[in-house]
């Protein structure tokens, strides 16, 4: 059997400080580019809307563009290998589900609902709270007092952003917030079911696009029509395209799985709530609305809940205890231990049976059997094989996400393999 697995860095892992750490700054800058890329459709959308669109007509070029643009990498994926796409189709399904037309369907009608201020503070609410709950629920990743205490501070900044109000707070409210929040858990579940099931970013993207168009996109077209996208102006359609389709609609679900990959879901599911401040100065130079102080100082306030939330120290997960002592004796290497195990196989073993297989081994050397095998640096096949819970796995899908570590256990007779597997590696050990 073959046991493969990426090294990720996710709370138990064992990838070396500096590499953590450059993982860290890569999966935090991706997160404001995600941030960027949501405040951007928000202004866009506004600034759409003033031009004489609607809110469906933004939905289905979001859909619709990022459908098409994405559609050839599930037709590359099916073509490599389409078993092993098949094979997870459940884990599809629920992305789809998750952040494809419900997701943007409860979005938009909350709108009709609620008022503006409240989008700025529901849905992010749930998908940080949410992300870091389920996060500590399903994955097992750390919910520190630090954590919890970088998005309450985060939350706060939300609400002195929007400007909510008491009044704004009526039962027909009530509907859209409800809505709101139901979105925003949904999409701390998409987070979840990325990190759980490792999905590729980029193929999860393809398959959440291409639902959205074969669900959205035709209800749009037999309810609504395309006519208020065929009135607008050159400019205002093409910048809708460029910014809803391209931009929001491949961007937002591609970063937002990348951070979720980088940097866990908990922490992934913090960067949303950046998006409105971030809207509030896109919109000065856009829609010429000059941010008030309140929504600067929401700004800081969210930044700085995000320094704390995400900067938390990692806490990796304690050793077993014999496993500890194991890692802090000092060990005998391998070589040295394969080299006691052949002398006391000698002393057990009747020197007629040892002469036989010192034979066969010196036969198999004759050979040329190690000339012919792949050598140090060569490049290794690409292979699909089922892993624990018998799915197929593709090696070349492991190998994008990073360095890979592939064990080749015999059995339990093999003595170099049994040595490997009872003697703890501290760099090693944890990625199976």
């Amino acid at each position: 059997m073959i046991f493969a697995r990426p090294l990720m860095a996710h709370p138990a892992s064992n990838m070396p400080p500096r590499a953590e750490h450059l993982r860290f700054v890569a999966g935090t800058a991706v997160g404001l580019l995600a941030a960027g890329i949501g405040a951007s459709y928000t202004v866009f959308a506004r600034w759409g809307i003033t031009h004489g669109l609607q809110s469906p007509d933004l939905t289905v070029l979001r859909f619709g563009v990022a459908g098409v643009l994405t559609l050839p990498v599930l037709l590359f994926a099916w073509r490599r290998d389409a078993a092993a796409f098949l094979a997870r189709w459940r884990a599809w399904l629920l992305v789809a589900l998750l952040a494809g037309a419900p997701f943007g369907l409860l979005m938009f009608g909350a709108l009709q609902f609620a008022p503006a201020s409240h989008a700025a503070v529901f849905p992010f609410t749930a998908m940080s709270v949410m992300g870091m709950v389920l996060g500590a629920l399903v994955l097992g990743e750390s919910l520190s007092a630090r954590k919890v205490a970088g998005i309450v501070i985060v939350l706060a900044g939300l609400l002195l952003l929007s400007g909510v109000d008491a009044t704004s707070f009526t039962a027909r409210a009530a509907v859209g917030d409800a809505m709101f929040l139901t979105a925003g858990t949904l999409w701390a579940g998409f987070g979840i079911v990325l990190r759980k099931q490792r999905l590729d970013p980029l193929l999860a993207t393809a398959v959440v696009s291409l639902s959205a168009l074969l669900t959205y996109v035709p209800a749009y077209l037999l309810l609504v029509g395309p006519s208020r996208l065929m009135q607008a102006a050159p400019l205002v359609f093409w910048t809708e395209v460029l910014v809803q389709g391209v931009i929001a609609g491949t961007g937002t679900l591609f970063t937002y799985a990348k951070v979720v990959a980088m940097l866990g879901s908990a922490r992934a599911a913090v960067f949303p709530a950046l998006a409105p401040g971030l809207a509030a100065l896109l919109a000065w130079p856009v829609l010429g609305h000059v941010p008030a102080v309140a929504e600067a100082a929401g700004l800081v306030v969210a930044m700085s809940g995000l320094i704390l939330a995400v900067a938390s120290p990692t806490r990796h997960r304690a050793i077993p205890f014999n496993c500890r002592s194991l890692l802090m004796e000092k060990h005998k290497t391998l070589a040295d231990q394969l080299a006691e195990y052949k002398a006391g196989f000698k002393q057990r073993v009747a020197p007629e049976r040892v002469t036989m297989m010192e034979a066969a081994t010196a036969d198999l050397r004759a050979s040329g059997v190690e000339a012919r095998a792949v050598q140090v640096g060569a490049s290794a096949p690409d292979v699909t094989l089922p892993d624990a819970m018998n799915r197929p796995v593709r090696l070349s899908d492991l190998w994008r996400r990073g360095p890979v570590v592939l064990i080749f256990y015999r059995d339990g007779w093999w003595p170099q393999e049994t040595s490997r597997r009872t003697r703890p590696e501290p760099v090693r050990s944890s990625a199976f």
